[in-house]
């Protein structure tokens, strides 16, 4: 057979080879030239390689799940976990529907931390309860002391409301009071908040100034065993249908009091929210706030929580429908000593319509803790609950909560309450105890101090312009020729990776924030000679690493 070379492909092939054969003749010669002194140098360079120091930054956080907790007598429609006070070692949880004296007479639990388990204390009963009282509709622990609101009692009046105060001596928990409002409350203790030896006492549809549900804030102060009731105040520009006092927080002497259908500003149901300060029996308001983008039917002050100069408040985005409103917000302001301002509005990541984001919250010095008890993660309504952490005056969503155990209409976020490391949630329609019979879950908050681990996988060994000729995956070498992709992996199970830094030289070449974490490390940025590489993750707690250094001797 006759084989037929055209001149131009004899040439073309002749010029192909003999450029393989320079470029195979040159990375001998490199190899032959440098890498053995390379190799030989290895050992040391890897133990006594200067690596810049690692020092651990502030600690973000972990919130874990711990324990679930259900009442030992619950049972169906009891809607334990409706409410939630945390205090020391001491939760009080309410569960408004309980009917022990009757249908929806309502009762409350304390639990008690052993050091690794919460355990049930006690159950309390109103002494005279009756059905419909919804004794536990709100609750509030302080110290050995507990009041528990029943908006709907009747012994003034249909609806009139009282509270009961019970204190602690031993593990014994003991009825004390039974306080009222006046002149005329309605729904008295509808919403409480206790600190020390004074109380608030929501009732949002007083109508004794200027009229129908105009609300009042009644307050009690104690003496010894006594409580004795102070009376009421009211705003400065109390009107018709604000509810105020519908949410209440107190801490020391300045009130927080939520009037979520306020429409002064932007209509009916935009919420406003009121700041008073207390001088001997005499409570002041110091100023109004109004979140800076309200709207209608906003809801803002539906929730409330004071922690010092921090005030906390919830828009949960729920007048008329919560399904056809927006997801919810919450937000912060500052006291800079005269002024309260607004510091930032918070809002889920994921946020959908009818989250009901803002319907519960709680504060704790730079943690703020907020239900959303409608979210769909586990199923419609199953409700979560998010976590956001203040740094400087920024504030940002460190995780979403939830029920490891969640269901559909579990409710999970209607009640919150945080107490520094430790995070109470409830669900008062978990179906653990039968339907709607409510649970209270415990988080707590871990903290990473352990640094990621890191490490390069990319360039060990030969290249050529970013083509793996040999690998050497044991080593921490290599020898390219032109440029090449730098790869490393970067991993941190309790906060995750924040971002990773890619070092030539101990100079930054670049940062990268998401996976895969590579970078190509081109002609302009190292030329000819031997270079090291390493690499720093940083993870979203402030820990960082460094990863081994790698010697690279480079060539075009």
């Amino acid at each position: 057979m006759l084989y037929y070379f055209h001149p131009f492909y004899i040439f073309g092939e002749v010029e192909r080879n003999m450029k393989r054969k320079i470029v195979g003749i040159l990375i001998c010669m490199l190899m032959i030239a440098t890498a053995i002194p390379a190799v030989g140098s290895l050992k040391n360079s890897m133990i006594n390689a200067t690596i810049p120091s690692a020092p651990l930054a502030s600690k973000a956080a972990n919130w874990t799940e711990i324990q679930n907790l259900l009442p030992s007598d619950g049972a169906a429609n009891n809607y334990f976990g409706g409410s939630v006070s945390i205090d020391g070692d001491y939760a009080l949880i309410g569960a408004e529907n309980d009917d022990d004296n009757g249908a929806q007479s309502g009762s409350a639990y304390v639990f008690v931390h052993n050091g690794s388990t919460w355990t049930q204390q006690a159950k309390i009963l109103a002494f005279d309860g009756e059905a419909g009282d919804n004794f536990g509709h709100s609750v509030s622990l302080s110290g050995n002391t507990a009041i528990i609101g029943a908006p709907y009692e009747d012994t003034y009046g249909e609806d009139f409301g009282a509270a009961y105060v019970f204190t602690r001596s031993g593990t014994t928990w003991t009825y004390k009071q039974k306080l009222y409002g006046r002149p005329r409350p309605a729904y008295f203790g509808l919403s409480v908040s206790l600190d020390g030896d004074t109380a608030l006492f929501g009732t949002p549809t007083d109508n004794w100034y200027p009229g129908y549900n105009a609300g009042m804030v009644n307050w009690y102060t104690r003496s010894g065993d006594t409580w004795t009731d102070k009376g009421g105040f009211i705003p400065s520009d109390a009107a018709i249908g604000r509810y105020f006092g519908f949410s209440v927080s107190l801490d020391s002497n300045t009130a927080l009091i939520g009037a979520p259908l306020d429409g002064s500003s932007a209509g009916i149901g935009n919420g406003s929210a009121y700041v008073f300060t207390r001088s001997g029996d005499t409570w002041t308001q110091r100023q109004k706030l109004l979140p800076s983008d309200s709207v209608l039917n906003d809801g803002f002050g539906m929730s409330v929580s004071l922690d010092g100069n921090t005030a906390l408040i919830g828009t949960p985005n729920w007048i008329p429908y919560p399904q056809t409103s927006g997801p919810g917000y919450a937000y912060v302001f500052s006291n800079n000593g005269t002024t309260w301002t607004q510091q930032a509005k918070l809002s889920a990541q994921d946020g959908t319509k009818g989250d009901l984001f803002g319907m519960s919250i709680s504060l704790d010095g730079d943690t703020a803790l907020i239900g959303a008890p409608w979210d769909d993660d586990n199923g419609t309504s199953s409700g979560s609950a998010y976590v956001f952490t203040r740094t400087g005056t920024t504030w940002t969503q460190q995780q979403k909560l939830t029920a490891s155990d969640g269901t559909a209409g579990d409710g999970f976020g209607c009640s919150v309450s945080l107490l520094s490391d430790t995070a109470f949630i409830g669900a008062n329609l978990n179906d653990d105890n039968g339907a709607n019979s409510g649970s209270a879950y415990i988080f707590v908050r871990e903290t990473d101090t352990e640094p990621p681990i890191v490490n390069i996988t990319r360039p060990k060994g030969i290249y050529l312009f970013d083509k793996e000729i040999i690998p050497l995956p044991s080593l921490n070498f290599a020898l390219v020729v032109g440029k090449v992709t730098i790869i490393a992996e970067a991993n941190d199970t309790q906060s995750g990776i924040e971002k990773v830094e890619f070092y030539v030289d101990n100079s930054l070449g670049a940062t990268i924030t998401t996976e895969p974490y590579q970078w190509l490390w081109n002609t302009s940025t190292g030329l000819f000679g031997k270079h090291t590489i390493y690499v720093k993750a940083f993870d979203n707690a402030g820990n960082e690493a460094n990863s081994t250094t790698v010697n690279v001797w480079r060539f075009f």
